[in-house]
């Protein structure tokens, strides 16, 4: 086997081959009542064990939160993480035994090289997408990344590092990525299909600014290519993981 060069990297042909596991309209309505789910199960949460959380003051945030974040709600965020990360493996396994590959759970084509490259092509993307975003919108930019600053900032450090670094880049990529973009391009094509879920998932943050949700819909777009690329969910998922851990600390040592 030939070693992984970043030129390959760039410009090989796909490692991945996508065998949804559901039909694209299962697989969309699937995706949407897992997402039902994942809220029903958090606002259950709130009422159960914090019901004071609704009468404290609200700061729009990751996800859609409205809370404020202290250390429960933190918590309680990385529950409902947790729920939506085991549904749509629950979903996985109702349409076949192997979960891993049907969920592209497997090492990515080049090995270690390809999170590698991964990383490396991703840091100037960042900048790029951030440049587009800070410049369609400065205050909307600023406004963006104090949402991370206050969770950064919460009480339990630890949870909110897990919940930004561990949880969210886990179960969205999982559902996004995962679950719900095989079937689609098995029906509408790769890029038609990678656009549907990148606007999906950009609209998951509607608390950001306009500005902001165009950078997530490239993001997505780029880890969409990244599964494509290396046929590994584990690549979009280490570089996912790896951006929200780095604005986590920056945002935890210096804002």
């Amino acid at each position: 086997m030939s070693i992984l060069t970043f030129r390959n990297f760039l410009t090989g042909s796909p490692a991945w081959r996508p065998d949804g596991v559901w039909h694209p309209v299962t697989a969309s309505a699937m995706t949407l009542a897992i997402l039902a789910a994942g809220q029903f199960v958090s606002i259950a949460a709130v009422l159960l064990m914090a019901p004071d959380l609704a009468s404290q003051p609200t700061i729009p945030g990751p996800e859609g939160t409205r809370w404020s974040l202290d250390s429960t709600n933190v918590s309680l965020l990385l529950l409902g993480q947790s729920v939506l990360a085991g549904l749509t493996l629950l979903a996985v396994r109702a349409g076949t035994p192997r979960v891993a590959e049907g969920l592209g759970l497997v090492a990515p084509a080049g090995g270690a090289r390809a999170f590698i490259f991964a990383i490396l092509l991703m840091i100037p993307l960042m900048a790029i997408t951030n440049a587009i975003a800070y410049g369609l919108s400065p205050s909307g930019f600023i406004a963006d990344f104090e949402q991370f600053t206050t969770l950064a900032r919460t009480a339990d450090p630890v949870a909110g590092f897990l919940s930004i670094a561990v949880g969210a880049p886990l179960w969205e990529e999982l559902l996004f990525r995962g679950f719900l973009l095989p079937p689609l391009v098995a029906g509408l094509g790769f890029w038609p299909a990678a656009t549907l879920v990148s606007g999906i998932w950009a609209i998951l943050h509607l608390g950001y600014s306009l500005a902001g949700l165009i950078e997530v819909f490239l993001i997505g777009l780029y880890l969409s290519w990244l599964y494509r690329r290396t046929g590994s969910l584990w690549v979009p998922i280490a570089c996912h993981a790896g951006y929200n851990a780095a604005l986590f600390l920056t945002m935890r040592l210096w804002a």
